[in-house]
Order: C-alpha cells, then structure tokens, then sequence
C-alpha cells in the first residue's frame, strides 16, 4: 500500500510540476507580447511627436506644444515601466520541488541499481 501511495504521490508532483512550467511559458509569452505592444505605440507617438517637433511651421503651436508634452509623458512612461520592473519583485514563483515529503524519507539506506545510495537530507 505504501509503494502504491508513494507512486501517485510522486505522479501527483510531477503533475503539479508540468502544470507550473506551463503557466510560467504562458505567462512569459502574455508578458513579452504586453511589452511588445506598449514599445511599437511608445515608438509610434515618439515619432509622430518628432515629425511634429522637427517641422514646426507645418503645424500650429498648440501641436507642437502638445507632440513636446507627448514625448515627455511618452518618455516618463517608459522611464517608470523600466524602474518598476527592475524594482518590482518577482511576479513568477521559482521553480522548486513541489514535495513535502523530504521530511518522511525512511531512515535506512535506500537501493539504487543494486547499491546502497546514501539518502540526502536538507542542509547536509
């Protein structure tokens, strides 16, 4: 009963284990096409901005006043993004043995492929 108890338990492990790699694929994926995203519309405004700043006397003063406070906002916001993420704890758990059960390891030496292993304990 106790080998068949240990099997599901270690089938159970390496279920949670896949589902977590998965997860943190995807969020990866949601997170690289996120920032995507915000940089070609950051790129977008800063260029349209410049076009504007460059050739003032194609537009009135209101637009170039406002593509020089578009650019400045634009810039702030990615200065900001760019310091919140470096600063910003991780948002993904590390990966890490899912199992508990370390601390219920039998206490004789165990067989592997026909010696006797030692058993590793935490800190030792």
């Amino acid at each position: 009963m106790s080998l068949r108890c240990d099997v599901e338990a270690l089938r159970q492990e390496r279920e949670t284990f896949d589902v977590r790699k998965s997860q943190s694929r995807w969020w990866f994926a949601l997170r690289f096409a996120t920032v995507a995203v915000l940089l070609t519309i950051s790129i977008g405004v800063f260029i349209v901005g410049t076009r504007a700043l460059l050739s003032p006397s194609v537009y009135s003063p209101e637009v170039v006043k406002g593509s020089g406070v578009a650019i400045m906002v634009d810039l702030l916001a990615i200065a900001g993004a760019t310091f919140a993420y470096i600063l910003r704890p991780a948002s993904q758990p590390t990966f890490g043995p899912v199992s508990v059960r370390s601390e219920n390891l039998p206490e004789e030496p165990r067989r592997v492929r026909g010696r006797v292993a030692a058993r590793r304990t935490l800190g030792g």
